[in-house]
């Protein structure tokens, strides 16, 4: 029974060995185990249940409440990872888990909150034994091998006979009758359909293998000696010394990316430490995006100081994010009662607050409380910092420091559009953190919603050509574009060819200009114009190597498939000013860049 054993009041990686200190005896003297778990997948219950093989023999009951993309499950993949090939271990843990369900001594129930931009976080534990002794447990464990073998944890456990904790358990069993009954006014809870409900209980084992034989498998488990390759892998990553190490950050997450999500993944990581835009349309992804890609990054060795601007509202929520999908542990900033404070994502909130040192408008970075917190650091760290906060003109230096380049590895900033306008404090903060940032990574679902400089305002942070880095150049850039397209469409009509191009380009420019600007140009600026507009393109196609080879192709070397079809290089050459290598054809001009 319960009382028995000599439980400690919180367990922890490094100092116990969470499967047989706590788990494996815990699961053995339990009738009844409540388990309110994290993100739904086969992999997830295999090592959420370790331990349930006693249950076989005791006729436990077991309910499981997990959380769960319900998008997802309307395409009828809720467990994402069914087509995986498992380990043995995990093979056998599955048919036991089958086993008890199709038994009728497991149930499930899916968890997902009703309010769209929130995530289901809870996780929590209660066993009860023979004698109605009742056991919680609470923190951070994470519901993926990872979880109980691999990763930092840290839980509290409360005991029903131990009066100082009693109220801990009491309000623990509330929380799930609570939940369990549906009457949680923020999650909604659904049963498990019959279909799914079949890809558990009909999951394909070897059928040679007797029931017996697995429970066996599963509590001999693996081989403390030789380590696996999944393991292997972890160690040679961390370092940096393969390619494919990057692909190890996908087995530690408790998501399946998208194919477009992991193709961006794969790009930035590629690319890296180049800027990037994410601009996807809301709902497909730029979270899993990102995560992914810090997760590779950091995993790989590339990056060990990250810098994450959001929202202020939305700053527990990538805390929880990153923690509950990806592994990656970070530290929002805070003020409290007058300190500036880190709280890291493990356990309490109150047992994960860290009193900073140093000042906001410290001189130097090492001084500043953030700077002084990272240089103690011997590990990759992960600060998530509302850009609403470090905006303010006392705050900016603390996050990014002037005169000082590549304190951040890496920054992210999430809803980058907010930094429109030049006289913002947001997109002066973003001027000083592309300096102090190795890479940086703005992320938007709109990059422009009226004018074409709110386009500039977040691609002057990725990289951009020397002539293309101006705001008045590059909204003139796509005016230019609109402008000359129609001048060379009204000219193109005529059948005299070239000579009316170059005779007539100016004064039809000039004239379509005025009509749509309100503004008139003489021949002089018309000419600046265009050889600025030449000079832009030039300068895209040598910063992106393939770029003019693309055009190329699009447009027809030899000019035969432009729409003017036109031959005379020469003359287009003498009226940009241009040299040769510019342009295959006057149709390059209209290529969208």
């Amino acid at each position: 029974m319960f009382p028995q054993h000599d439980w400690q009041r919180t367990y922890e990686t490094g100092q116990d060995d969470l499967f047989e200190d706590f788990y494996q005896p815990f699961l053995r003297d339990a009738t009844q185990y409540d388990r309110i778990a994290g993100y739904l997948s086969l992999r997830g219950l295999a090592s959420a249940l370790e331990g349930v093989d006693s249950l076989l023999e005791t006729d436990g009951q077991v309910r499981v409440i997990a959380g769960a993309d319900l998008r997802e499950r309307e395409k009828g993949v809720l467990f994402p990872d069914r087509d995986e090939v498992f380990p043995d271990w995990i093979e056998s843990q599955l048919s036991i888990i089958a086993e008890l369900l199709d038994r009728g001594n497991l149930t499930i129930k899916v968890a997902d909150i009703e309010q769209s931009t929130g995530v289901f976080h809870s996780k929590l534990g209660i066993g009860r034994d023979g004698n109605q002794n009742v056991i919680s447990f609470e923190g951070s464990v994470n519901e993926t091998p990872s979880g109980w073998l691999r990763n930092y944890e840290r839980f509290k456990v409360h005991r029903s006979w131990e009066q100082v904790e009693q109220e801990y358990v009491t309000r623990d069993r509330q929380t799930f009758k609570t939940l369990w009954n549906d009457d949680h006014p923020y999650v909604d809870l659904y049963d498990l359909t019959d279909a799914e409900k079949a890809d558990i209980i009909n999951w394909k084992t070897d059928s040679s293998k007797s029931l017996n034989t697995h429970i066996e498998t599963v509590r001999n488990g693996r081989p403390d000696t030789v380590l696996s390759e999944w393991e292997l892998a972890e160690i040679v990553s961390i370092t940096g010394r393969t390619p494919g190490g990057i692909h190890v950050a996908e087995d530690v997450s408790t998501v399946t990316p998208w194919p477009h999500q992991r193709t961006i993944a794969d790009t930035a990581v590629s690319l890296y430490p180049n800027n990037l835009l994410f601009c996807d349309e809301v709902g497909l992804g730029k979270t899993i995006e990102v995560g992914l890609t810090l997760s590779r990054l950091i995993r790989t060795g590339e990056v060990e100081t990250a810098l994450l601007l959001v929202p202020a509202s939305l700053v527990r929520q990538w805390q929880n994010e990153l923690y509950d999908r990806f592994n990656i542990m970070g530290y929002y900033f805070d003020r409290r009662n007058h300190r500036n404070v880190l709280v890291g994502p493990l356990g309490d909130e109150s047992e994960q607050v860290h009193e900073l040192q140093g000042t906001r408008t410290a001189g130097t970075w090492e001084d500043t409380p953030i700077g002084d917190f990272i240089a103690t650091r011997d590990r990759p760290t992960v600060i998530i910092q509302s850009w609403h906060r470090a905006r303010l003109s006392q705050n900016q230096r603390h996050v990014a420091p002037e005169q000082r380049e590549n304190i951040w590895d890496v920054t992210v900033v999430d809803e980058a559009h907010n930094a429109r306008g030049s006289h913002t404090n947001f997109y002066e903060l973003l001027t000083y953190v592309e300096n102090a940032s190795t890479c940086l990574y703005p992320l938007t679902a709109t990059p422009m919603q009226i004018d074409i400089g709110e386009l500039y305002d977040l691609l002057r942070l990725c990289n951009l050509p020397e002539s293309w880095d101006d705001r008045d150049s590059f909204q003139e850039f796509y005016r230019t574009q609109m402008i000359l397209e129609s001048a060379l469409e009204v000219v193109g009509e005529d059948p005299t060819g070239f000579g009316s191009l170059y005779n007539d380009t100016e004064r039809v420019f000039q004239r379509r200009y005025e009509e749509i600007f309100g503004s008139s140009l003489s021949t002089e600026e018309v000419k600046q114009r265009l050889q600025m507009f030449a000079r832009m393109i030039s300068d895209h196609a040598e910063l992106y190597p393939g770029y003019d080879t693309h055009v190329d192709k699009l447009t027809g070397s030899s000019g035969s498939n432009s729409s003017l079809n036109l031959s005379d290089r020469a003359n287009i050459e003498k009226l940009l000013d241009t040299n040769e290598r510019t342009f295959k054809s006057p149709g390059d001009l209209l290529y969208d860049c």
